[in-house]
């Protein structure tokens, strides 16, 4: 979405297929990690898409610490640091399910359907530049015989 998001900020028309509404990506599981990093706030501030800053804290610290062996009282593994810049935590549900509503309100289109890799071709013959992500393929290598046959 973030890409979408810039290239509709530069004034191309941006199509995104979805397999979900924005309100069933808000209510369904979680997405992902949930901490968002400095070179991503930048690019989210840049954009004009990071509605998070005067919402979420700012994390300033991490720390990891992987379970030991039964019976032993410290983590096997632990390590924490301070971070160069903060970083946010928001939710990736709330963050995605709103990118998709504000590439609406900026003039994009979310069309509702599961892409497969027999859509790829009706897609390269209605867009110049067609982009999938792994994750929503289920047919990676399809996916990646297809790309490499242009």
């Amino acid at each position: 979405m973030v890409l979408a998001l810039g290239l509709r900020g530069h004034g191309y028309p941006v199509t995104v297929a979805a397999d979900r509404e924005a309100d069933a990506v808000r209510s369904g599981r979680l997405i992902s990690n949930q901490c968002v990093f400095h070179p991503a706030l930048v690019r989210e501030r840049v954009l004009g898409i990071n509605s998070w800053d005067d919402k979420a804290p700012p994390i300033r610290r991490v720390a990891f610490a992987a379970d030991s062996e039964p019976g032993q009282r410290r983590p096997g593994m632990s390590w924490q640091a301070t971070l160069d810049h903060p970083a946010q935590s928001v939710d990736q549900r709330v963050r995605v399910s709103d990118w998709m509503a504000e590439l609406v309100r900026r003039g994009g289109e979310i069309r509702h359907r599961r892409v497969t890799p027999d859509d790829l071709d009706e897609y390269a013959r209605e867009f110049d530049l067609v982009l999938t992500r792994s994750a929503c393929c289920p047919r990676v290598r399809e996916c990646w015989r297809w790309a490499t046959r242009r």
